[in-house]
């Protein structure tokens, strides 16, 4: 399965002119019927949720008649993961997302110009990861790849974040009036790296 689609398939049964195909998201039903026609023992099926549980029925149509229901079969389709949340730091990028269920690892996509987004972790098992091969003043856009088994889907949109230090602000100001009246000395807190 993959977002939204799933990929079905059955025995041939012998005379049959075509098939039909029932679904729902409870195995006890209702199963409504959503496609009709199918002349093979296959069907993709495009257009569902993502990250939900469906049930599936199929029937075969020899000479007009319909047979009863088969036995019903489940697939889940998977999710893509949404951009991840970044917080800048010094020389360094901390990123996390929304951990995926049926998802065993994910990978980090990094780009500087939006558009081209090389992968520079994989196989992360965690939902968060510290990127410290960065620079500070440089935009960065990131991406999260989930991997399903069968599948792997990336969140289709990024998160942008500028790495460097936060200045901080002087404290423990201080004025003093110089003796000809009409000057002021001004003292501070020393900051450290400033």
């Amino acid at each position: 399965t993959t977002s939204g689609t799933v990929s079905l398939g059955w025995a041939a049964v012998p005379g049959a002119a075509s098939y039909k195909m029932y679904k729902a998201t409870a195995l006890a039903g209702p199963y409504t019927l959503f496609a009709s026609g199918i002349t093979g023992p296959n069907k993709i099926v495009t257009g569902l949720s993502a990250g939900t549980t469906y049930y599936f029925k199929v029937t075969s149509v020899v000479t007009g008649a319909e047979s009863a229901q088969s036995t019903p079969v489940s697939a889940w389709t998977a999710s893509p993961p949404g951009a991840p949340s970044v917080v800048a730091g010094n020389n360094e990028v901390d990123l996390q997302w929304t951990p995926l269920t049926g998802s065993p690892s994910f990978d980090v996509l990094r780009s500087t110009d939006g558009v081209t987004f090389p992968v520079i972790a994989s196989g992360i098992t965690s939902s968060v990861y510290s990127d410290a091969a960065v620079t500070n003043g440089t935009m960065y856009y990131y991406r999260i790849v989930a991997n399903y088994s069968g599948a792997t889907l990336t969140s289709s949109n990024s998160a942008a974040v500028v790495p460097g230090i936060t200045p901080i602000a002087p404290s423990g100001l201080t004025g003093v009036v110089n003796a000809n009246g009409t000057d002021i000395t001004l003292g501070w807190a020393p900051v450290g790296g400033a």
